[in-house]
């Protein structure tokens, strides 16, 4: 997913970690992108957008990693764990 998760609401972010849950198989990945909660020549408002912290707290599949995507945009990777991992409510 590329750039939407700052648009969502908190219901939707719930509703999203819902759906996620149920159409992940145990052990798949989700790969959010989001851009930096920096400022930036372009981008959403700074105070809708995520840091990496912030998204791991929202999302609480289980967080594998976060990777740098260029110069304003980070990609933080998830796993559906086995144990049913749920998302911030």
């Amino acid at each position: 997913m590329s750039n939407v998760f700052h648009g969502f609401t908190e219901h939707q972010v719930r509703r999203f970690c819902s759906e996620a849950m149920r159409l992940l198989k145990p052990s798949a990945r989700l790969a959010v992108v989001e851009i930096h909660k920096r400022d930036t020549p372009f981008g959403p408002p700074l105070d809708i957008r995520f840091s990496p912290e912030e998204l791991r707290q929202a999302v609480t599949l289980a967080p594998l990693a976060t990777v740098e995507v260029g110069e304003h945009f980070y990609m933080q990777l998830f796993e559906n764990a086995a144990d049913g991992g749920a998302c911030a409510s």
